[in-house]
């Protein structure tokens, strides 16, 4: 007997495809960047701790997550419903602001 896959309590979970064998979602806070004393206009994606989770073996998705994910400093935020999406064949991603004005959703799987 297989074992079910819980979905990750967090993020934009209903972007998930119906296969995958590892997955991660947040909701993350859009932050603003300051450098050199100024505001740059772009955003970055604060994480909370409780604020996420994940399901599966999801030790390489972690990694990618970290290196190609959360360096992205141009979130759009705002009442937009748009979703984004990135992927380097093994590991997409998917985001988007869900009309929140400040929580970013999102979403990365191993397929």
């Amino acid at each position: 007997m297989t074992e079910e896959k819980k979905v990750p309590a967090w993020g934009a979970t209903w972007l998930l495809p119906k296969s995958w064998s590892a997955a991660w979602g947040a909701r993350a806070i859009a932050d603003k960047q300051y450098r050199n004393g100024k505001w740059t206009g772009d955003h970055v994606a604060s994480l909370l701790s409780d604020r996420q989770g994940a399901s599966g073996d999801w030790k390489r998705l972690q990694e990618w997550i970290n290196k190609k994910i959360l360096p992205i400093t141009d979130f759009y935020i705002g009442s937009s419903r748009k979703v984004t999406e990135v992927s380097d064949g093994r590991f997409p991603a998917r985001w988007t602001p869900n009309g929140s004005y400040g929580y970013i959703y999102i979403v990365a799987w191993e397929d």
